[in-house]
């Protein structure tokens, strides 16, 4: 299925190289959240405007839970607005965070704490947003702006 999906995101992405046009905000918005979930940062950084790299969004944020993807499923995305350069998506899914163990480090109550945890599953029944696009050079790209 993730072969299936990086063709395709391939072909659909690629388009505006090929000059053949623009691919959908909600196209790129699936392929955003797909490569989030995939914890592929370079396809991620693709998909974003290149000021917000460095933001939650460059890092796939809307999946992403204590630094772990969301295994996404269920996706829905649909434009709610759109002009010439700005739209916005509205995105709904759910799905599950596995993993072997984790470590979690910060400062609690002024000391540096350190939890590990074994094997960790945890069902997410529903999130949901909306992510700003914004149209550079004829394509379009995930926002960091507010709006």
């Amino acid at each position: 299925m993730r072969v299936l999906f990086a063709l395709v995101s391939v072909f659909v992405l690629g388009l505006p190289c090929a000059g053949v046009g623009s691919s959908p905000p909600d196209a790129v918005a699936r392929a955003y959240f797909e490569a989030a979930t995939a914890n592929d940062q370079q396809a991620v950084k693709v998909l974003v405007e290149p000021r917000c790299h460095d933001h939650k969004l460059g890092r796939g944020g809307p999946v992403m839970v204590m630094g772990i993807p969301i295994a996404v499923e269920d996706l829905e995305v649909e434009v709610t607005e759109q002009g010439d350069d700005i739209a916005k998506v509205a995105y709904t899914f759910g799905g599950v965070i596995e993993k072997e163990s984790t470590t979690l480090s910060g400062e609690l109550f002024g000391a540096e704490i350190e939890v590990s945890t074994g094997p960790l599953s945890v069902d997410i029944s529903e999130v949901s947003g909306t992510l700003r696009m914004v149209r550079i050079d004829g394509t379009w790209k995930v926002s960091c702006a507010g709006g």
